[in-house]
């Protein structure tokens, strides 16, 4: 009985390794410093620098403005962030049950004999539907769509920079 139960359980251990998404995502120790060589300011403090502000020109205000405001490349990534928001909530609420109602009705012979006599037919019920997140299907896509609004996020402001310069 022993040997016909071992090759079981290989099989068994093989084929549940296998359903397994992919390993959670560990953060890299990364040791930055705070400015660069020979730089007082801030990486953070230069990427959200306003620099046409310093001419004090009304001028080009009005054109950077117009430029971010009417520029498509920039009109789509922020279109791609919407998306990419609803995709997370989307994503998020698939892990929740979902209740349905179906309801129908019909008329007709369903005897399936050749009488002259008709029926109707109604029917209504609810349906709970829950996927359990076993193997962290879902988790793993919400955790994907984050990382892509993250991406869309910080695309938008590169348009933005582009745009601008």
């Amino acid at each position: 009985t022993m040997k016909k139960i071992f090759p079981v359980i290989i099989i068994l251990i093989i084929g549940l390794s296998g359903c397994r998404m992919g390993p959670n995502f560990v953060r890299p120790d990364y040791q930055s410093p705070e400015a660069f060589r020979f730089d007082t300011t801030t990486t953070d403090t230069i990427v959200n620098l306003k620099w046409w502000e310093l001419f004090k020109d009304p001028v080009l205000d009005t054109l950077i403005k117009i430029a971010l405001d009417e520029n498509k490349d920039v009109l789509v990534a922020a279109t791609r962030i919407e998306a990419a928001r609803a995709t997370v909530g989307y994503n998020k609420a698939d892990m929740f049950p979902t209740i349905n109602v179906a309801a129908g009705a019909s008329r007709g012979n369903f005897s399936g004999a050749k009488f002259d006599n008709t029926s109707n037919n109604f029917y209504a019920y609810p349906e709970l539907l829950w996927e359990i997140d076993f193997w962290g299907k879902f988790s793993r896509a919400t955790d994907a769509a984050r990382a892509e609004l993250i991406a869309s996020e910080y695309g938008l402001k590169t348009v933005q920079l582009s745009a601008v310069g």
